[in-house]
């Protein structure tokens, strides 16, 4: 706190200064509180931005649509679940190249069976032909004795089947019941945790509040102390000048060679000396004063250490109990998740138990009626042939043998070829999905392109390899677009996807639509993506002007245009200048400036001013008061 006082003797210099410095503090306390009552959501918010040097982009954009011609329809032949899919959408494929198959499963062991049909076929009618041997008898006696012994293997492996299921059901509750616990002594542990993290917040929150109150005892000691500084450095200097006074008007005494003469000088004198030694005094209460403010601030800034040392204790309890809390509301989360998976995995061993048990049972019967077909068939085999017996073996043969050929084109059919090369437009079949026969037929340009339900192809092939997409342009940005300039397509079906792109035509001829005239352009995808299907809807973006290593600011930095245009500079204390400037390229998002500011320099975008509120944030006078700063009142400064 700087004051200046006219010189003063002794008390009365005192009594002066102390009525300042309370009358001073008086007005900047009352300015302050007055500024600081209106809310801070009064003050306006300001967005800044840096001049940058970068690129400026200006681009036309319109929305069309993705084309490709020549579609195909390819279908398994034969139906069964999807096992494996080998082509991917966007993929080309050249002639007889795999695109999928189908559980070969059934058709493989139809196969051996077949295979084992036609030799049984042809061996009965060997046999037949040859009569009934010992050794067929015995090897009749020897399946029968099989086909008993599978239906003990069957019965065995039921009731075996039965344990381990129902170990597996009560496994299951068993983990389940215990994750239940853990979580119920994790949801404990966080309520817990949820009271200690308040107390330490408030432990906390009352540190804080003493560390302020500390700092401020600091801080008004050491503005006191100045206040006193000042005081003593003023004194010394009266002192001085008393002194020379008291000097020369000695020397005038001592000059005097009259009796009246020497009468009124050493009453000046006499006052000279009185004035000095007031001034000592008051040199000396001043010391005394410093010294015991000294002594004071030492011992506020000692509480403040030991206030500091107790809030950053308090702030490291919390952060650690907090660390805590959420680590067990981790676990929580974590055996939340693992209860569901408890429950699916009972859902999942009850399931198993009963389709084990639905299987065994069909295994016993299935067992059972193989005894009683051995048997019977035994039976035919031992009795003598007749004409018609061998003329049905010779057709069973024949019948086997039509069957093995059907068995082997129908393992073929397991694997789906591409008839033609060509370009994956769709892949529809997902793994483990039941595939319907189909075969392969041309799709119609609308079903394809739309992907619609109307086509159940598995895979849908088109002969070209790039695409293209095509957009109708306004006139006035027709007239910016060239044959060559790059794009940018996105497909709103695929979020999160750019392709690029480049014009590859813009028609000559427009067409008009309620006195609107508009142009086709054609662009080409410069990279597939294997989500793309033809009649998606497609935004094209097309850069038609574009300035590299320019200065740029946001365009909504810029207020005004052409030779009024401006922008408004911050400095570093945060004063705001309106400057002029000269623009180049105004582009999608930022606008090129040739001249009128420098690289680095802050910008405003936007200054929202809450005008509707009660504006206190003002300047009066002479002095700036703010919620944050001192007061300046004249040629005196108050606060921090």
């Amino acid at each position: 706190m700087r004051i200046k006082f006219p010189p003063l003797p002794g008390g009365a210099f005192r009594l002066v200064n102390v009525a300042l410095v309370l009358a001073v503090t008086g007005v900047g306390v009352a300015a302050y509180l007055t500024v600081n009552a209106s809310p801070a959501k009064a003050k306006a918010t300001v967005r800044t931005a840096t001049v940058s040097r970068g690129v400026v982009l200006s681009s036309a954009s319109a929305t069309g649509s993705i084309v490709a011609p020549q579609d195909l329809n390819v279908n398994f032949e034969t139906t069964g679940t999807l096992t494996g899919i080998s082509v991917r959408q966007g993929e080309n494929v050249a002639t007889g190249q795999l695109l999928g198959t189908i559980d070969d499963t059934q058709a493989n062991e139809a196969l051996a069976e077949a295979r084992a049909n036609l030799a049984t076929a042809e061996a009965n009618l060997a046999s037949t032909k040859a009569g009934v041997t010992a050794a067929t008898k015995q090897q009749d006696a020897i399946s029968l004795q099989q086909a008993k012994s599978a239906l003990t293997q069957a019965q065995q492996s039921a009731v075996m089947d039965k344990k381990s299921q129902v170990a597996s059901v009560t496994d299951a509750q068993r983990q389940l019941r215990t994750d239940r616990g853990n979580e119920a002594a994790y949801v404990a542990a966080v309520k817990t945790d949820n009271a200690t993290v308040a107390t330490d917040e408030t432990a906390y929150n009352t540190a804080t509040t003493t560390v302020n109150a500390d700092q401020a005892k600091v801080t008004a000691d050491k503005a006191s102390t100045q206040d006193l500084t000042n005081t003593r450095n003023s004194l010394t200097l009266q002192q001085t000048q008393d002194q020379q006074q008291l000097s020369g008007d000695q020397k005038t005494l001592d000059a005097q060679t009259t009796n009246s003469g020497k009468a009124h000088w050493q009453a000046i004198v006499n006052a000279d000396q009185s004035r000095v030694n007031g001034d000592a005094i008051s040199l000396q209460q001043n010391s005394a004063q410093t010294s015991s403010l000294s002594y004071q601030q030492s011992l506020d800034e000692a509480q403040l250490t030991t206030d500091q040392q107790t809030q950053s204790t308090a702030e490291s309890t919390l952060n650690s109990d907090k660390a805590t809390l959420a680590s067990h509301q981790q676990s929580v989360t974590s055996y939340e998740v693992k209860i569901v998976s408890d429950k699916q995995a009972i859902a999942s061993a009850t399931l198993a138990q009963q389709s084990a048990t639905l299987k065994d049972t069909q295994s016993v019967s299935s067992a059972k009626m193989s005894i009683k077909s051995t048997a019977v068939g035994n039976v035919v085999k031992e009795a003598p042939a007749t004409a018609s017996t061998l003329t049905q073996q010779e057709a069973s043969v024949l019948q086997a043998q039509a069957a093995l050929t059907d068995a082997e084109r129908t393992v073929a059919q397991t694997e789906l070829r591409a008839p033609v090369a060509g370009t994956v437009a769709a892949v529809t079949g997902v793994i483990g999905q039941q595939m319907t026969a189909g075969g392969i037929s041309a799709a119609s340009s609308s079903s394809s392109s739309s992907g619609s339900s109307g086509t159940s192809a598995f895979v849908t092939l088109i002969g070209v390899s790039t695409m293209e997409a095509t957009a109708a342009y306004a006139e006035s940005d027709a007239a910016k677009i060239q044959v060559g300039q790059a794009s940018t397509v996105t497909v709103p079906a695929l979020k999160s996807v750019e392709l690029p792109a480049h014009v590859v035509s813009v028609d000559a001829v427009g067409t008009s639509s309620s006195g609107v005239v508009e142009y086709n352009v054609t662009v080409a995808l410069d990279r597939q993506n294997t989500s793309l299907k033809p009649g998606m809807t497609a935004n094209v973006s097309i850069v038609t002007a574009e300035r590299d290593n320019v200065l740029t600011v946001p365009s909504a930095a810029v207020n005004g245009s052409g030779a009024t245009a401006s922008v408004t500079v911050v400095d570093a204390k945060g004063n705001q200048t309106i400057t002029r400037v000269v623009v180049g390229l105004q582009g999608d998002t930022n606008t090129e400036i040739k001249s009128g500011v420098k690289a680095g320099q802050k910008i405003v975008v936007t200054s929202v001013s809450a005008s509707s509120l009660t504006s206190t944030n003002s300047t009066a006078g002479n002095g700036r008061f703010g919620g944050g700063g001192g007061a300046f009142f004249n040629s005196v400064r108050v606060g921090g």
